[in-house]
């Protein structure tokens, strides 16, 4: 693994605080107040606007719904060097007394970064049900509780320069992250989970309840994870070729919102099945401790290198 590709895998492993607030102008127009791009990037994370996406949604539902599915188009890539927040405006497509639908669409200044299509769903006792199991066993992370205290510690310590400023950011643990970079396979797991005493201050922060803070955060993380996928079937030196990756299109089913907890270690199941003509299609299963499917996720990227890469495996 080289330095750089090192680099810009551990810099999803740090949430800046800020980048998850949304200032609120009206009852259903909100401000991003801090953007931020990831190293080897030139565009303002796509996680970061699909999560804005979520708590945009949420804000503009009332009652007892929870959210079943974001549906998110990407046209313009945000600029976080750009002074000017980004604006997400909520629409109100359908109100009804089970199912309701809200759309989203994000503006900086004059330019369309995105649209998205959110859908809220009462809980309904009944019907079919079944839920695929892991693809194969795998046991949880285990840290002592000496181990994980210690790693709340970093809440304070660890901080974000690259504003030129210092500012409080959350740590994110991963198991296996590393292996996107020095394995060939179909699939991978990736285990991931934020401290306890993380989640309570990142919701004091930003006035996000909890409970809708880890979907906030499991979309958050759902897009470079799942988006590097694109590349597990290939030779490691097709990151020494890459020119870029840029996300059109995620969409985020959430089977059981209130079964995804990020404070506990959650396993996401990623895989490429088909990437041709510059384009790549990814998909991301994500189980509990457990065995429940919590949430899928599926993105179709644009990826170019300098040269073709093919793979049969």
């Amino acid at each position: 693994m080289t330095t750089g590709e090192e680099g810009y895998l551990s810099d999803f492993a740090l949430i800046p605080f800020d980048a998850l607030v949304l200032d609120t102008v009206d009852s259903h127009i909100f401000q991003s107040k801090l953007l931020w791009t990831p190293q080897l990037s030139v565009a303002t994370y796509g996680g970061q606007l699909v999560a804005h996406a979520v708590e945009s949604a949420y804000r503009a539902i009332e009652g007892n719904l929870r959210i079943h599915s974001l549906q998110v188009s990407f046209m313009n890539r945000g600029i976080s060097e750009d002074p000017t927040p980004i604006t997400y405006r909520v629409q109100r497509l359908k109100t009804g007394r089970s199912v309701s639908v809200r759309g989203v669409e994000a503006f900086q200044g004059t330019r369309r970064i995105l649209y998205a299509i959110a859908g809220f769903h009462k809980v309904e006792e009944g019907g079919l049900q079944h839920n695929f199991a892991q693809p194969h066993f795998v046991t949880s992370p285990a840290h002592t509780a000496e181990e994980m205290h210690a790693r709340e510690q970093s809440i304070e310590e660890d901080r974000t320069t690259g504003s030129g400023r210092s500012l409080p950011v959350a740590r994110v643990h991963f198991k296996h992250i590393h292996a996107f970079t020095t394995c060939k396979s179909r699939s991978h797991d990736i285990w991931f989970r934020l401290g306890d005493e993380t989640l309570v201050a990142l919701s004091a922060h930003t006035n996000i309840p909890l409970s809708r803070l880890h979907l906030v955060l499991a979309a958050w993380l759902s897009d470079f994870t799942v988006a590097l996928s694109v590349f597990l079937s290939h030779e490691r030196d097709v990151f020494d070729h890459l020119n870029l990756i840029a996300s059109l299109n995620h969409t985020l089913y959430f089977h059981d919102p209130t079964a995804i907890r990020v404070n506990e270690w959650m396993l996401l199941d990623v895989s490429s099945p088909w990437s041709s003509w510059n384009r790549g299609l990814t998909e991301g299963k994500c189980f509990n401790a457990k065995g429940q499917l919590c949430f899928t996720a599926v993105q179709e990227n644009i990826v170019r290198t300098s040269k073709p890469f093919r793979s049969n495996l």
